[in-house]
């Protein structure tokens, strides 16, 4: 008989359980694909699974093989996104259930795929599991209610489909940057096709920090112009921001102000107001002495009304607080004729932290 659903439901949840062991996580995933093949959870498992061992198991370090499969289970995964996927019930029947003897050699089928066998016409057999009314008894009752609610439960499973996922995307992604080798000798489709994946990774889960790391790493050398844009596009936290709050503003001052650019920046653009903000997380979540250096350079450059505002921010304090105003005069940040609270303005009109 097959098993209850409960413990089916469990045994699937248990294969999908990550392991201390790369091979035990492997088999897992492999026999996880062979109960549920239209999901596209099982096929991204099954890719992390032949990645991790790629990348861990000293038998099997560098296997090109290994690494051929993950690519495969990744796009799998993604090929199946949006599509609908047959329900647990049905997916392991075939799997759980006892063959007869007349099929004792055949190869398992789930129900929608196998048909009786013996004497007879084959029965008529449809999804989920449940004979057609036509194989069912002249006096049964077609206006069964508990009929009726499983055949409405499983309208509502068929429904169910493969939803967008970052893991695939960041395994295929890190296949891809494998096998092209040196990061630094990546073709320029390699580096678009890897982007890519990084970037529809951002924008499903737009704090996915794992992405913007590996873009950034990717993008350092070749166009860190572009790591610095979408590095400003990480959602901070400015009222409570954290650790990685702070290091992805880091690395949008770090990359912006790479070379001598910053110096031709004009006030209020958009380059000018992602360095401000960065440095204000970074000096909430460290120090000021942090950003010591990077407020130097932005001083001789003459963008010092926003090193005004972001001081006034670091101290969460108005920019016409009168213990600010001593500062700025202190540090020679007011200057021409136009007024303290009158640049302030017109730079926050322009554009505002």
């Amino acid at each position: 008989h097959p098993l209850p659903l409960l413990v089916k439901h469990l045994i699937f949840r248990l294969l999908l359980t990550s392991s201390s062991s790369s091979c035990l996580r492997l088999r897992n995933a492999e026999l996880a694909v062979a109960m549920a093949s239209s999901r596209a959870d099982v096929h991204e498992f099954l890719g992390h699974a032949l990645l991790d061992m790629y990348e861990h198991h000293p038998g099997h370090r560098s296997d090109a093989a290994l690494l051929q499969q993950a690519e495969e289970s990744f796009r799998r995964s993604l090929l199946l996104e949006g599509k609908p996927f047959q329900p647990l019930t049905d997916q392991l029947e075939g799997v759980t259930a006892k063959p007869t003897s007349t099929a004792s050699k055949a190869p398992l089928k789930t129900p929608s795929q196998s048909v009786g066998r013996g004497k007879g016409k084959p029965e008529n057999v449809v999804k989920g599991g449940a004979k057609s009314p036509a194989s069912k008894p002249a006096n049964a009752s077609t206006g069964n209610a508990k009929e009726k609610a499983e055949e409405g439960d499983d309208r509502k499973e068929e429904k169910l489909v493969n939803p967008r996922s970052c893991s695939s995307r960041i395994g295929l992604a890190k296949v891809l940057t494998e096998k092209g080798g040196d990061p630094t000798a990546f073709p320029p489709d390699l580096i678009a096709s890897v982007t890519s994946l990084y970037e529809e990774s951002i924008e499903i889960n737009p704090r996915d920090f794992e992405a913007y790391f590996k873009i950034g790493e990717l993008l350092d050398l070749k166009d860190p112009k572009r790591a610095a844009a979408i590095y400003s596009q990480y959602p901070v936290n400015f009222d409570s921001p954290n650790h990685d709050d702070a290091f992805v503003a880091g690395e949008v001052v770090r990359l912006s102000m790479r070379g001598k650019d910053y110096t031709k920046w004009s006030k209020g653009s958009p380059e000018l107001v992602n360095v401000g903000k960065s440095l204000v997380v970074m000096a909430r979540v460290q120090s000021l002495e942090v950003i010591r250096d990077y407020v130097e350079k932005l001083e001789v450059a003459n963008h010092t009304q926003i090193l005004c505002e972001v001081f006034a921010e670091v101290n969460r304090k108005s920019v016409d607080d009168p213990d600010m105003r001593a500062h700025f005069a202190r540090k020679g940040w007011i200057v021409g004729p136009e007024t303290l609270k009158a640049a302030m303005d017109a730079a926050r009109a322009a554009r505002p932290l």
